[in-house]
């Protein structure tokens, strides 16, 4: 067990103070604490760990987010835990303040930057220090430009117009520990936001550890999915190549850590929740007090009681209108095994049964929380394959392994005619297999619903989200809270919203 510490951050507008339990140790506030906190290789290796913590946020925190924004803006869920804030996600009609901004976006946003600002304190004071290795010293700074990286990506994925290398409305890239002085940063283009973070997945991928040490802590493997994934979001000349030769690192058994598992039926059983060597790339569990207290009740609809609509008066399930998820569910062999009734009696000695998100539903703690699996890579290879010019067999092959390990009818490449249409109907086919196999795990499927396109140019988001115009294009992700804004004093400028919204 890790020992409890205090944490001091700074983020983009304010210095906020908060207290976890289960760290290792100091996460500095400014350069002369972390100096004397980062002093050695012991030292330096706690506080990388240190970075971690802000995984492990409060039920309306970090890892909520990472999954459920995606499923809303997707289309691929309905009602709502977090006071309307999920309908508006799904409607696009988020505004700049309002109580539903309040509540729902500062965790998330704050932590993807205390992440950040916690690597940079590692990177900046281990690189200082003159009584380690170098390849220790490396291989720390490495890891930790991972997690910079995610913290950025997050940003990215969450607060900037990913889909539009062109945008001005990128992520505030912070290199060095926050301190007052370098508190207030204008935000970066998408372009710029992009390379920085591309540049510290392809450090982390260079000099981060080889081994899995668990599937809490990133590798240089794990940087490898993350790196893949950037750049098949960003799109640019020779991004699909480089994605696809670290994708086919990672599906080789003989280069990779992990391994498919080898039924869908079995693959969410709890036993290979945290299961090294297996298909988890990088995970968390809720393993805190508070959490503890809601599976032992069974009352509450916070965080991971969510996913049942039987244990819950605010529901996350699946969306009904328009039907094209439910009709890839019901044809699909893996719906049994994503969605499906449970029944159990609750504290109260009510009976309830109800549609339940098995996937990550665990009856009792520590219900996982899916940052990448290898199954998305495989998806990805596939993506990759199609945009540097495969043939259709070859782009199919990795999507029909996860089909015939799921029992589904396999894909055939002759429904894929060299012609405008099969084409479209190819990529399709790939955002199918995001939504059917990743879905509403960590929000992928709705990054590939908006970059992936028809014949007609329209993203595939339409074909989920009946809410989804081209109207609503600069409402794709979410809004910075605006106290931050206002405490910026206009250097950080709000992300555009759709015109048709008004002020809550």
């Amino acid at each position: 067990m890790m020992r409890r510490i205090l944490k001091y951050m700074v983020i983009p507008v304010v210095i906020y103070l908060s207290s976890c339990a289960d760290l290792l140790d100091v996460i500095p506030k400014h350069n002369l604490v972390g100096q004397n906190a980062i002093v050695d290789k012991t030292t330096a290796i706690n506080a990388l760990r240190g970075v971690y913590s802000y995984f492990q946020l409060s039920n309306n925190g970090y890892t909520i987010a990472h999954w459920a924004n995606g499923a809303y803006l997707g289309g691929l869920c309905t009602n709502e835990i977090r006071y309307g804030f999920d309908n508006s996600l799904r409607q696009f009609t988020l505004s700049p303040v309002g109580t539903n901004v309040i509540n729902a976006l500062p965790p998330l946003y704050n932590a993807a930057y205390c992440i950040v600002n916690a690597a940079n304190n590692v990177i900046y004071h281990t690189n200082l220090l003159n009584n380690i290795s170098e390849e220790d010293k490396i291989e720390i700074i490495g890891e930790a430009r991972f997690m910079r990286g995610y913290g950025l990506l997050t940003i990215m994925k969450n607060y900037s117009h990913f889909w539009n290398i062109d945008s001005p409305y990128g992520p505030i890239i912070r290199e060095t520990p926050t301190t007052l002085e370098t508190l207030y940063v204008p935000r970066s283009s998408i372009r710029d936001g992009y390379e920085f973070i591309i540049e510290d997945f392809r450090a982390a991928v260079k000099d981060s550890h080889d081994e899995q040490i668990s599937v809490f802590r990133a590798n240089r493997h794990v940087a490898k999915g993350f790196l893949a994934e950037t750049l098949l979001m960003r799109g640019d000349n020779g991004d699909a190549a480089e994605a696809l030769v670290l994708l086919e690192e990672l599906t080789n058994q003989a280069l990779s850590p992990f391994r498919l598992g080898t039924s869908f039926a079995t693959l969410f059983n709890a036993a290979n929740d945290y299961k090294n060597g297996g298909e988890t790339m990088l995970a968390q569990g809720r393993l805190n007090a508070e959490t503890i207290e809601t599976y032992s009740t069974r009352t509450s609809s916070t965080l991971y009681a969510g996913y049942s609509k039987a244990i819950a008066s605010a529901l996350y399930c699946i969306h009904q209108s328009p039907d094209h998820y439910n009709e890839l569910l019901v044809e699909d062999a893996r719906y049994p095994y994503t969605w499906n009734n449970i029944t159990f009696t609750s504290t109260t000695g009510v009976e309830k049964t109800d549609m339940t998100f098995i996937k990550m539903w665990r009856p009792e703690i520590q219900c996982p929380s899916f940052y990448m699996r290898l199954a998305q890579c495989y998806v990805m290879k596939a993506e990759a394959l199609y945009f540097t010019g495969a043939t259709v067999d070859q782009v199919i092959e990795p999507l029909n392994t996860l089909r015939a390990r799921a029992g589904c009818e396999l894909l055939v490449a002759a429904d894929y005619p060299n012609t405008p249409t099969g084409k479209s109907l190819l990529r399709k086919a790939i955002v199918n297999e995001y939504v059917l196999e990743c879905g509403i795990e960590n929000s992928c499927e709705w990054y590939a619903m908006v970059r992936l396109k028809d014949e007609h140019g329209n993203r595939f988001v339409q074909y989920f989200n009946i809410y989804y115009t081209e109207e609503v294009e600069n409402a794709m992700c979410l809004l910075i809270p605006d106290v931050d804004i206002v405490a910026n004093k206009g250097i950080v400028i709000q992300n555009p919203f759709a015109p048709t919204q008004l002020i809550q």
